[in-house]
C-alpha cells in the first residue's frame, strides 16, 4: 500500500504532463493559476517598494546615493533664473534704444522730444532694478550696456544746457563703470558735435569741447583699466582729442587767411605814382657804349 500510494503521488513525467496540459480545460487552468501568481507577485512588489521608499525617506533615489529633491530644487531655481534674465535682456533693448533716439534728438536740438526719451528710458530701467538687486549677475550684460546708453544721453543733454560735464551724483542708476563708460560714449557724440560747430565757423564751440574733452582726457589718465571694455574705449578718447584739435588749428588758420583778405581788400588801391615807380626801378638799365 506505502509503495502504491508514493507512486500516486511522484511528480507525473513530462509526456504525461504535457499530454494533460494539451486539453482545452487543463490548458485555462493553468493560464488563470498562472496569472494569479503574477499579479501576486507584482503586488508584493509594489508593496516592498512603498516600504523601502519610506524607509529611505521622500525624495531619495532607488539607489539611495543621492537627494532628487534637491536637484529638483536646482533646477527650478535655474528655470526662474533664466526666465528674468529673458525679461531683462527684452526689457533693456527698449531703454538701450530710447537713449540712441533721446542722442539724435539732441544733435537735432529737438529737446523736448529728448526729455520725453530720456524719461521714459528711466522709467523702464527702474522698473527691473528690484530683480538686478535680488540677483546681482543680472546687471552685467544687457542692463549694463543700457545704463551706459542712458547716461551718455543724460550727459550730452547736461552739457548743451550747461556747458559743463554731470557729475555721477545726477545719475544714481549707475555704478562707476556705467558712469565712466558713458563719459567715453559722450565724448565720441561731442566729437560729432564739435563737427557741426566747425562748419558753422563757431571756433569758441570748437575749443570749449576741446578743452573739456583734454581735462577728461587728464583724470582718465589717473586710472588703471587693464584689459577691460572700459581701457578699449579709452584707447579711442586720445583720437577724439587730436580730431578736435585739428579741427581748431584749421579754423584758426581759416580765421588768419581771412584777414589777411580783409586787410588787402581794406587798404584800397595802391597810388599811380608808386607803381609807376616800381616798374622803372624794375626795368634794367642800358649800358652806353
Amino acid at each position: 500500500d506505502n509503495a502504491i500510494k508514493s507512486r500516486s503521488r511522484s511528480p507525473p513525467s513530462p509526456k504525461n504532463l504535457q499530454a494533460a496540459l494539451a486539453a482545452p480545460d487543463c490548458r485555462r487552468e493553468f493560464r488563470q493559476r498562472s496569472r494569479s501568481r503574477s499579479i501576486t507577485c507584482r503586488c508584493a512588489r509594489e508593496k516592498m517598494g512603498v516600504g523601502e521608499k519610506r524607509a529611505r525617506g521622500e525624495g531619495q533615489s532607488s539607489s539611495g546615493l543621492l537627494d532628487e529633491a534637491d536637484f529638483e530644487r536646482i533646477r527650478g531655481d535655474m528655470q526662474k533664473y533664466d526666465l528674468q534674465r529673458e525679461k531683462i535682456i527684452k526689457t533693456s533693448r527698449d531703454v538701450q534704444k530710447l537713449g540712441k533716439q533721446a542722442i539724435f534728438s539732441l544733435h537735432r536740438k529737438d529737446f523736448k522730444r529728448a526729455e520725453e526719451q530720456l524719461d521714459k528710458a528711466a522709467g523702464t530701467a527702474t522698473s527691473l532694478l528690484p530683480l538686478v538687486e535680488a540677483q546681482p549677475t543680472l546687471r552685467q550684460g544687457s542692463y549694463s550696456n543700457a545704463l551706459e546708453e542712458w547716461a551718455e544721453a543724460k550727459i550730452f543733454q547736461h552739457y548743451l544746457s550747461e556747458g559743463t560735464l554731470m557729475p555721477s551724483s545726477k545719475l544714481p542708476f549707475c555704478n562707476n563703470e556705467e558712469y565712466l563708460g558713458g563719459v567715453l560714449d559722450f565724448c565720441g557724440e561731442l566729437n560729432r558735435f564739435c563737427v557741426q560747430r566747425a562748419t558753422a565757423r563757431d571756433e569758441a564751440a570748437v575749443r570749449s569741447c576741446r578743452d573739456l574733452v583734454e581735462d577728461i582726457m587728464d583724470q582718465y589718465l589717473k586710472f588703471d583699466f587693464r584689459n577691460s571694455q572700459l581701457r578699449r574705449k579709452y584707447d579711442g578718447l586720445k583720437y577724439t582729442l587730436k580730431n578736435m584739435e585739428t579741427m581748431l588749428y584749421e579754423l584758426s588758420l581759416g580765421a588768419h587767411k581771412a584777414g589777411q583778405v580783409k586787410t588787402k581788400i581794406g587798404a584800397g588801391p595802391e597810388p599811380e605814382g608808386k607803381r609807376v615807380k616800381a616798374v622803372r626801378e624794375s626795368v634794367p638799365r642800358l649800358e652806353e657804349d
